[in-house]
């Protein structure tokens, strides 16, 4: 029914505060002609890079060359030095991209359990309405993203990535004469696939961590035949009754991955292949990260370099030439972004457990705009929330009531006074919050007991978060905690049956709302 609306109520309810800690100061760059509304029916590639470290990207001042064509996309588009994620864990963080919602808003955090709200529009969806061919290209098998329910809804085509990347560069010679929206979602950067003994770009050797790690997983094959044999029923609960006496003679074989394979095709549903990956493999990776020594780490670390070049030189490098020789690069929005970032034992951990320091919630975020003519740093705070209304601005369409993002149309352009973030705001599962000014951060986390615990950081002198001084700059600790309470107070939940307005928006503005098919 919403196939031929055209106007959607332009609000936001983002609510800026009255004060700031630490304003940015002037933006060192020109104003520009006006952007806004200037890319009206232009294509957008948006791709996420899992767990991709910004700091490990050229064009953010690492010292190795990882990054070459991201890097000249930076020199001829818009890069943001404080973007950040909205939670540290894929599902949150993609549906915040997604929807321009904070966590608590959409509520969609737990894989297998959590829905994207029906009355919630993506930007494939707004995109879609206006007429754009929309394709979503990553892995198929993935509980946070294709095999959440509504995450893809408003994609035309979903496609594994999988199978390389000349799917992509296909769908974007069939669709070289329409508008179209591709997200490309890869986890090659991630740190669960850093380890897999792949070939490498710049180091070409094969990694020498997966040999001890694949000594974890036939431990975990070999305890598998044990539960079988002698507790059965722990195995039966997950995978069906019988399940164990079915399957014991595979685990009394050597464990290789065709067999790893061959168990994982037989289960027949999403959560079983899942839950058995986690037992052989997942969980067995976390377990092998906790035994990395220093010297370990550099190896991983190296590794994780290998992988980012790799992203960029086939699938950045590969976009570019495509774009090109069909005349489309002059015609196409690229952005860049990871959907958060990735801890190596900064705070004694490897991946993005439910922390939120820097490494784990900073992201890189660029945007190429075509004849934008000069390379534009912006040092100001933006969020993940932020992509969905800068796209929207750009094209010419205009966001939803339920925005919670701003545009960042006006700071691209060196618009003296233009919208800005005072504060970013992230969450964890099960409950942990953080507030961060440019100087200043909290973090809130609920205890076992019921209590409050916090940490207080001054970045400027400590941007490492090592020193905790919630007991001796109350003052300013105290104002943060003010405006976290007052953000998360303002939030409408919108899982709910009945979903809430927030309570700036008047009766009557409410029923317009409605009337627009977006509620």
């Amino acid at each position: 029914m919403f196939k031929n609306v055209r106007i959607i109520l332009f609000f936001f309810f983002f609510c800026s505060t009255p004060y700031a800690l630490d304003a940015d100061p002037p933006l060192g760059q020109e104003p520009s002609a006006s952007l806004s509304g200037k890319y009206k029916d232009y294509n957008v590639i948006l791709i996420i890079a899992d767990a991709m470290r910004y700091d490990h990207l050229s064009c953010y001042g690492y010292a190795k060359e990882t990054s070459p064509n991201i890097d000249q996309l930076a020199k001829h588009g818009v890069i943001f030095t404080n973007a950040f994620s909205q939670s540290h864990n894929t599902l949150g963080s993609v549906v915040s991209i997604f929807t321009s919602l904070y966590p608590s808003s959409h509520c969609v955090e737990h894989i297998f359990k959590d829905s994207t709200p029906d009355n919630i529009y993506t930007l494939a969806d707004i995109l879609n309405i206006y007429g754009y061919k929309t394709a979503w290209f990553g892995p198929l098998q993935d509980p946070h993203t294709s095999m959440s329910k509504n995450l893809l809804k408003g994609f035309n085509e979903v496609l594994d990535l999988h199978e390389g990347y000349a799917q992509i560069f296909n769908i974007i010679k069939k669709r070289q004469d329409e508008h179209f929206f591709i997200t490309i979602h890869s986890y090659s950067t991630h740190e669960n696939s850093l380890i897999n003994g792949e070939s490498g770009y710049l180091y070409d050797k094969k990694s020498v961590l997966f040999k001890r790690l694949e000594s974890y997983y036939v431990k975990a094959w070999e305890k598998m035949y044990h539960t079988c044999k002698n507790n059965p029923e722990e195995l039966d609960k997950i995978f069906g009754k019988g399940w164990s006496s079915k399957n014991a003679k595979y685990f009394a074989l050597p464990y290789s991955d065709k067999s790893f394979n061959k168990i994982q095709q037989l289960l027949d549903s999403a959560f079983k292949r899942y839950s058995f990956n986690k037992i052989i493999k997942l969980g067995q990776k976390q377990l092998f990260f906790k035994t990395l020594n220093d010297e370990d780490l550099l190896i991983l670390l190296s590794l994780l370099d290998d992988a980012i070049h790799g992203l960029d030189k086939d699938l950045i490098g590969g976009l570019i030439r495509e774009l090109k020789e069909n005349n489309l690069y002059d015609k196409t929005i690229i952005i860049i972004t990871a959907d958060h970032g990735n801890e190596y034992r900064e705070h004694g951990h490897i991946g993005h457990q439910a922390y939120l320091y820097d490494e784990i919630i900073k992201v890189p975020l660029l945007f190429h705009i075509p004849f934008l003519n000069k390379a534009v740093k912006i040092g100001g705070l933006v969020q993940s929330i932020d992509i969905l209304p800068t796209v929207l601005e750009l094209l010419n369409i205009p966001a939803p009531y339920s925005v919670q993002g701003i545009s960042l149309v006006g700071q691209i352009e060196g618009k003296p006074g233009a919208i800005a973030n005072d504060y970013v705001f992230a969450k964890t599962i099960p409950g942990s919050f953080a507030i961060r000014s440019k100087q200043y951060k909290l973090i809130q986390k609920n205890t076992e007991d019921g209590n409050l615990f916090y940490e207080f950081y001054n970045l400027k002198d400590d941007p490492l978060e090592r020193n905790n001084l919630i007991h001796t700059e109350l003052g300013i600790a105290d104002i943060l905690k003010a405006e976290l309470k007052s953000k998360l107070i303002s939030l409408p939940k919108y899982n709910r049956k009945n979903s809430e307005f927030i309570p700036e928006i008047d009766s009557k503005t409410r029923e317009r709302i409605k009337k627009t098919g977006y509620w």
